[in-house]
This record gives C-alpha cells, structure tokens and sequence, in this order.
C-alpha cells in the first residue's frame, strides 16, 4: 500500500492505496463520485493523470453536454469556476 493525501472540494483526504491505482477509481470507490462531475487539477499535475482509456473515450464523448467537463487544469480554483 502507498499513502497518498490529496484535496477534494477543499477537504484533505488521506488514504493508503495500492500502487497503480487510477485516481478516478479511488474517487468513485471512496467518495462516490460517479464520473460526472468532471476534475480539476493543478497543471503541473497533468504529465502525471493517469485514466484509462475507457474513461479517456466518455470524457471525450461528454464534454460539454449536460454540464460535464473532462479533467481541467487550472492555476487558481477560480479558473475552474
């Protein structure tokens, strides 16, 4: 297991994972995310995302629709907004 801490809607999440663990799949098995929420991370972080490619498709299919949005970098949270 790997302990990883991350900020999730401006609450601090620790957890120990195991390693290759997709982050959307933490996300939805530990915080009920479904998917359809969309992802905003800090752009130095992009190199490092790691989806795969069944979720790479859908993102690229719902972008855009019914308020989805596929993973966006952003320098400030209000870029996001």
């Amino acid at each position: 297991m790997k302990a990883i801490t991350l900020t999730l809607n401006g609450k601090r999440l620790a957890a120990a994972v195991e390693p290759r663990t997709h982050l959307a799949d933490f996300l939805r098995e530990t915080q009920g995310l479904t998917g359809t929420q969309g992802v905003l991370l800090p752009p130095q972080n992009v190199d490092d995302l790691m989806l795969r490619q069944d979720v790479v498709e859908v993102a690229q299919r719902n972008t855009g629709r019914h308020g989805y949005r596929a993973p966006w970098a952003a320098a400030a949270c209000g870029d996001g907004a």
